[in-house]
């Protein structure tokens, strides 16, 4: 026997540590006979079979029935006595009641002397634990789970539920039957105990109580335990039997715990072939979510025992090669070629079922709040259409493999391996989907529309990259790549890092090119979602070294498209460009038509983000033409280069465009999207902000508000969906001129930001920025200087030395500091920021800081160059029709009589027209005209 561990792994137990009621070939004795036969009671002991910390357990002969029995006496001490007394009374109880071929049979119970005993059944065999430790076929291990589920189910048919079983709680005979025992943590599921002289404290559901390393999240979390507790850890037991480790381990409770509660079950480090339907029902009674598993232990009895029954009958099942990986060749899974293809779309159907649609469903159902029912529904058909597009594939490639030439059947073996690394994706979203918490309700439509579409294996494809790895192993590199993609559109990058850095802890996954690119790629994007820039550069940058080392055009376009996203979220123009044309080489010579929409698309972004916003519209304009021709105008990548079309419009003035995009998006997500989904809250936030830039500040507060309604319903704090609604309310109340308000709203979405994001982030450095201006108004000098400080810095750190989001900052904290005197640093500022800013093609951004330059010049006494400054500015607004009211402000300043009355009248006209607050400020400055 082996000793349980919390990390999951097997190790010799203790010297004094026993295997139960089990006899041995050389005679009944285990531990060697300490004392001479004795009676106990009527029963004769013969030999000691065990001994442990609380009791002993004997071989014992029983002269009234003239048989021998295992005998389990427990040592209590006087302090425990009636605990320890109605625990093992109730084991004894609970056994007694059921009668099954597959549940060790109770005799006798009683005490004697403060000895409670237990008479049962002496088994001639091994506990199922030390059965694991051999060699043993696949099938006999799932024959002898089904037989420990037969006896559960006996149990639970009686309103029992075991609580604590595991493989030393189970005997394996020399005949090769399972028994279950020890059911001292029984509990029952009737409302009134069904254990006899149990109290009620006693017998209740939600002591923690059982081992560890095979208790359900809800035993972890103390909640009520049923029958699918049991199902649970049977599932648990079974994993380990099959790969020799846990699903879920830790080196202490805590992370064990942590393990559990995550759902996401470590893979083995040394695989085994297990065909589709046993890890799919092992999977399924492991989920975290009880409502997922199966309904009961009959059902995941009856699901193995068809499986077994298939497999016995020698049906292929297609993943028992267990061969094939998107690193690896494709002849361990061609078809005979007598095949009939009636088993052809089993590779599906193992996969997505009435079985698992209505387990998922339910875990959806079960979350909080209506929003995981109504997703359900529509992603729900969305997998049936992808599901049924994969059988017509595989029906399609056997057809061709059984009856065509032989280049016919060469070119549908490849295709069959094309769906095979596709259905790596749909298992690993549903595993993903099975977790159904907030985040995965949330980015659920991402998740299905993220998945292959199976009309890309009909075309010519490419040739997989050279590894030096062995199948199996191959094989938990493409589920390990595909499992951590999921978890990355369900925005569990932190999870994704974890599994991919156990895949490539193993030395041989690292020294593999192919695999330790493909990998790496991924931890890229996991790192860069956490954050962690730094960190991200360096892993890509030796992930694309090993996807140049394979050749593959493939792995190239995966590292070339990470870059561009990473130069994005720096907001880096230049490299983003350059790695745009990169990526667009090897999607060329792909022929993969959507990478170079998405590409157009970034490149959208990249021009954006050089502050060249006529580009930005052309491309993102081009991009959506692309998406159009592909027949995917309303995929979810085309409705985001919508939206941000929308923003591009907005950063130029041009408010009817920003809100005619803004608005096209909001329709194409609802054709994704119930109404209530927090997808449509980004587009209904950005309304508001348009509505407030137009000057309908009512109709801005209602989509704001609606916004965030939105996802405070989907997420709980902190979470940067919050954040980003707040901020926009903050900018609200600050316009409406309730600084005291803004402050307030400005603090929480820090406090959802940070904690989330990370306070190095364009966003965090917005909102110190918006927080700067509006303590300022408070009165609160020093503060809103000391959040401007921060702005900048944040920017300093995560932006290019010439990024024009930076000098921004640069021209808000110069005009922050002009109250504290020190006119060298004002002036140092704010030609730092127009540096910048005159590298750039848009005029707005530079505009705005030399205004603002000439405003402060002409409150220095400097009305010559104020003169000339504002003069210019205004000149140039007038032909770019940029708001105005910054130039007309520090002119009047510099005049008096009519020439500063003219100003005040365009400024109430500005005013009027939804301007900025300077307008009433220069109205007033007016009104003291001499």
């Amino acid at each position: 026997m082996l000793e349980d561990t919390t990390d999951g792994r097997r190790r010799p137990p203790p010297a004094d540590a026993s295997d139960g009621f089990a006899a041995t070939e050389a005679g009944t004795t285990k531990v060697p006979v300490s004392r001479t036969r004795t009676m106990f009671g009527r029963y004769l002991v013969i030999d000691i079979l065990g001994r442990g910390g609380m009791g002993e357990v004997f071989a014992a002969f029983d002269p009234e029935l003239d048989r021998k029995i295992a005998l389990k006496r427990v040592r209590i001490e006087p302090r425990t006595l009636d605990d320890r007394r109605t625990r093992l009374l109730r084991e004894a109880q609970a056994m007694a009641k059921i009668r099954h071929p597959n549940v060790l049979a109770v005799f006798d119970v009683g005490e004697i002397d403060d000895e409670v005993f237990i008479a049962m059944e002496l088994v001639d065999g091994e506990t199922l634990r030390a059965w694991m430790q051999r060699e043993h076929e696949l099938p006999a291990i799932v024959d002898a789970f089904v037989q420990a589920a037969r006896g559960l189910e006996a149990a639970h048919a009686l309103g029992l539920v075991h609580r604590d079983f595991k493989p030393d709680n189970a005997m394996v005979d020399r005949t090769g039957r399972v028994q279950v025992l020890d059911f001292g943590l029984v509990a029952s599921t009737q409302p009134t105990t069904m254990l006899g002289s149990a109290d009620a404290a006693d017998s209740r559901t939600h002591s923690f109580v059982g081992t560890p390393a095979y208790m359900s999240p809800e035993q972890y979390a103390g909640d009520r335990t049923d029958a699918r507790s049991d199902q649970f850890a049977l599932c648990v037991a079974l994993f380990e039997a099959i790969h020799g480790t846990r699903p879920f381990t830790g080196d202490t409770i805590g992370a064990l715990a942590s393990s559990v509660t995550s759902g996401i079950v470590t893979e083995p480090t040394k695989h085994r072939a297990v065909p589709r339907w046993l890890d799919r029902a092992m999977r399924r009674g492991l989920a975290v979510d009880a409502a997922a598993r199966w309904p009961s232990v009959t059902e995941l009895r009856e699901a193995l025992e068809r499986g077994l029954a298939t497999t016995r009958r020698g049906r292929k099942r297609w993943l028992a090669a267990a061969g094939i990986g998107v690193l690896g060749s494709f002849a361990a899974i061609r078809f005979a070629p007598d095949h009939s293809c009636d088993d052809a779309t089993r590779p599906v159907d193992d996969l997505w079922n009435d079985e698992v649609r209505s387990a998922i469903g339910s875990a959806f159902a079960a979350a909080p709040g209506p929003l995981g029912a109504a997703t359900w529904q529509s992603i729900a058909t969305r997998l049936d259409a992808r599901a049924d597009a994969w059988r017509d594939g595989y029906a399609e490639v056997c057809a061709a493999a059984r009856d065509g030439a032989p280049l016919e059947v060469e070119r549908a073996d490849r295709r069959r391996v094309c769906l095979h690394e596709q259905t790596h994706a749909l298992d690993s979203a549903l595993e993903v989907l099975a977790i159904a918490d907030g985040d995965v309700i949330a980015h659920a439509p991402q998740m299905v529309e993220a998945l292959p579409n199976p009309t890309a294996c009909s075309g010519e494809l490419p040739i997989a990259a050279a590894s030096s790895l062995d199948a199996p192993t191959r094989e938990q590199v493409r589920r390990t790549a595909a499992l951590a993609e999921s978890l990355l559109l369900a925005n569990k990058a932190a999870l994704a890092k974890e599994r991919i850095e156990e895949r490539l802890g193993v030395p041989a996954i690292a020294a593999d090119p192919a695999a330790a690119a493909k990998l790496g790629v991924l931890a890229a994007g996991a790192m860069r979602t956490l954050g962690d820039m730094q960190g991200a550069a360096a892993e890509l940058d030796a992930a694309y070294l090993q996807a140049r080392a394979t050749d593959s055009r493939e792995l190239m376009l995966m590292a070339a498209m990470e870059y561009v996203a990473q130069y994005a979220a720096l907001r880096e123009p230049e490299p983003a460009r350059q790695w745009i044309e990169r990526a667009r080489v090897e999607a060329r010579a792909l022929g993969d038509e959507r990478a170079l929409a998405v590409l157009e698309g970034r490149e959208a972004q990249a021009f954006a983000h050089a502050g060249e916003y006529v580009e930005a519209i052309a491309k993102a304009n081009a991009a959506l033409a692309h998406f159009d021709e592909l027949g995917l105008g309303d995929a979810q990548q085309a409705i985001d280069v919508i939206a941000n079309r929308g923003t591009f419009h907005f950063s130029r003035g041009e408010i009817a465009e920003a809100r005619a995009s803004k608005l096209d998006a909001l329709r194409r997500q609802a054709t994704l999207v119930d109404g209530e989904h927090p997808m449509m809250a980004k587009h209904i936030s950005d309304l508001g902000l348009i509505a407030m830039r137009s000057g309908d500040l009512d109709g801005a507060r209602q989509y704001l508000e609606r916004g965030l309604e939105l996802v405070e319903s989907a997420y709980t704090e902190p979470h940067p969906a919050i954040g980003e609604s707040l901020a926009g309310l903050g900018g609200l109340a600050a316009r409406r001129g309730d600084s005291e308000a803004a402050r307030g709203y400005n603090e929480r979405a820090l406090a959802n930001l940070i904690p989330t994001v990370g306070e190095d982030s364009a966003a965090v450095a917005l909102i110190y920025n918006n927080q700067g201006t509006v303590l300022l108004e408070l009165g609160r000098r020093l503060e809103g200087i000391d959040a401007h400080r921060r702005a900048t810095a944040i920017k300093q750190r995560i932006l290019a030395p010439d990024h024009p989001d930076l000098a921004l900052s640069y021209a808000i904290l110069a005009s922050a500091l002009v109250e504290e005197g020190d006119d060298a640093q004002v002036e140092a500022l704010f030609r730092k920021a127009l540096v910048i800013q005159s590298a750039r093609v848009e005029p707005a951004p530079r505009l705005a800081t030399e205004s603002r330059m000439a405003h402060w010049l002409a409150d220095r006494g400097r009305a010559d160059e104020a003169r000339e400054l504002a003069e210019r500015v205004l000149a140039e607004a007038e032909a770019t029709n940029w708001d105005k009211v910054h130039a007309l402000y520090a002119l009047a300043t510099i005049s008096t009589g009519e020439t500063r009355r003219a100003h005040a009248r365009a400024a109430l006209a500005i005013e009027h027209a939804g301007g900025t607050k300077l307008a009433l400020a220069l109205r007033q400055l007016a009104a003291h005209t001499p």
